[in-house]
Formats: structure tokens, sequence, C-alpha cells
């Protein structure tokens, strides 16, 4: 029997260049939004871990401040995690705390508010940073007005009264993000970027956060190539007890209107009110008092079907597809 070495060899042959560059795009086709898609959620993952560490803080000092009738002073930032007293509360100025401008700034006092050492640093290993009225620290007083101005990106006070009057808060809590500005690690080292006391000025905006006075900015996160340029923002600080969001709800301004605010979960869930195990999207169970979902003023408007167990009952129910109900009643 004679081979016919050309069809072996042909035969044999592997994948040509081409095979192999078009099997090389169609596999980066596919892992590349993969890729994306991954580290889009795992970012969105670690928002809420940030967030829902930022809440634990907060409810363990409105603890503090409701059992005690006081706020705590600042821990010392050049004290180390070895230090007998590491975390703990001191009201002077001693280890790199300041008091000026009537507020006092140190670092989260983890031991006397009853936190693990570990929650006294954010994810990159920066020192949460904390600042108090200073009025606020001695016993009762609690109730004393508070000297600490929160300004939003263009210097105008955020927290107001209902006939929107500045207001001051009593306290900051603020999360130094990666650049860890005017912050410490758990060694006891200090940040190497120079917070001077610009305000304003044409410094980084999360600048203002750790200057030493009593003038903070809150603004959405914006990051630069160096974190001193200016527009640079990677704080996220706490200022009030009742917080908008949450590690379920984010909270944002209507693209619709600006009188508007959307409220949207962070993770794909049912709702449920009444019940502890909602089927649907959003559910009103019997446990909640007469069941009902009541529109005082405007419309009811669904793009699908209404559904109802029992009766519906409206001025105006406009549905683009069907309503549906076992008893049905109309003037």
């Amino acid at each position: 029997m004679k081979l016919n070495k050309q069809n072996l060899f042909q035969s044999e042959s592997g994948f040509t260049l081409i095979e192999t560059a078009l099997m090389v795009l169609i596999l980066s086709l596919i892992v590349v939004p993969l890729f994306r898609f991954v580290s889009a959620e795992r970012a969105r993952y670690e928002n809420i871990d940030d967030t829902a560490r930022l809440e634990r803080i907060t409810s363990a000092l409105s603890t503090y401040v409701r059992q005690n009738g006081e706020y705590p002073c600042p821990a010392q930032p050049a004290r180390s995690q070895a230090h007998a007293n590491y975390g703990d509360a001191i009201c002077n100025t001693a280890g790199g705390n300041v008091l000026n401008a009537g507020v006092r700034k140190g670092m989260l006092p983890v031991v006397d508010l009853k936190l693990p050492a570990y929650m006294a640093t954010n994810k990159y290993g920066w020192r949460y940073m904390y600042a108090v009225t200073a009025a606020v620290t001695p016993n009762d007083a609690a109730s004393v007005a508070g000297n600490i101005s929160v300004r939003d990106k263009d210097g105008n006070p955020i927290v107001q009264d209902s006939n929107g009057v500045a207001k001051f808060s009593k306290f900051v809590i603020i999360d130094p993000g990666s650049d860890g500005k005017g912050s410490y690690n758990s060694s006891g080292t200090a940040n190497a970027f120079n917070c001077p006391g610009a305000d304003p000025g044409p410094d980084a905006d999360d600048v203002d956060n750790c200057d030493g006075d009593n003038l903070f900015t809150d603004k959405s996160i914006q990051l630069q190539t160096d974190p001193a340029n200016t527009n640079y923002f990677d704080d996220t600080i706490v200022y009030t007890f009742a917080n908008e969001e949450s590690t379920m709800w984010q909270v944002t301004v209507s693209d619709n209107t600006d009188e508007a605010i959307d409220v949207i979960p962070r993770v794909n869930a049912p709702i449920g009110v009444g019940t502890d195990d909602p089927q649907e999207l959003f559910e009103v169970g019997s446990g909640a008092a007469n069941a009902d979902i009541r529109i005082r003023s405007g419309n009811l408007e669904v793009e699908k079907d209404v559904m109802a167990d029992d009766m519906v009952e409206a001025g105006v129910v406009d549905a683009d597809n069907a309503v549906i109900s076992p008893v049905f009643y109309y003037e």
C-alpha cells in the first residue's frame, strides 16, 4: 500500500493562522464583556459593603450618644494597633488630635463605640477620620448645637431646615477613600499627602475634609490621575444619623424633574410589606394594616395589567393592557 505523503501531512496539520485568529477574536468578544460585567458586579458589592460598614459605625455612635448623653472625643491618630489604648477617645490635642474652630478632629474611637478593631480602617487600610463639635463632648451636652458646616461642590450648605436656613452638624465621620488624605494607617503612620489649611483653594476637593477647620465637603466621587488635582474627591462622609441611602436603597435625583427623587433597590430582590416571603417584585401582604396601597392625589398608571383578588376602586385607572378583578364596578 502506497501512502500519499502530501495528503498525510495535510490531514495531520493543525489550525491555520487565520483560524486561530478567528478563534481568539470570538473568545475576546465573549470574555471581555464578561470580565467587565464581573468587575462591575464586584465593584457594586464592594460599594454595598462600604455602605454597610458606615451604617454600623453610625449606628454605634447613635447608641453611644443615647446611652451617655454626649458625643465621644476622637481617638489619637498616631497610636498603632499594638498600643494598649488604640482607638480610645481622648479629649486633648495629643498624638495628632486637632482642636480648631470649636471642632475636635482625630480618628474614629472604635473602643468607646464598642466596635472591633478592624472597623477602625477602611478597605484600603486608612483609618476613618472623626470630627466632633467640642461643645457636645462633655457630660449631658449632646443637645448642644453643632458647629460643623457641610457643603456641596459649589460651597452651599447641605444641612438646612424647612425654611432653607443653614444648620450645623454635630459630627462628621469620613472614609478617606483610597488616597487616605489626612488619615493614618493602623500602625500609626500618617498619610504622606499634605493637607494644607487652604480653604478654599486650588487643591483637590477632599482636602477640605482634612485641613483642620470646621468646614467639610460632600459631593459625588470624582477620581483623577493625580489625587492632588483640582476637583479630585474620593471621600465618603456621614454627618447625620438619618441617612438617605442604605445597603438596600440608593437615592438619586430623578432625571425627569429636579423636584423628585428616585429610590432604587441596590439588590434585585422582591420587596415585601407585611409579608416575610414576597413572591412578586413588590408585594403587600395581609400583615400590613388593611393591606392597602392608597394614592390620595394623582393617578395610578400601569403599563401592563392591573390584577386584584377582590375589588378595584379608583377615580382613574390607566392600564395599557388589561384590568382584571373578580368584582368590577363603575359609574
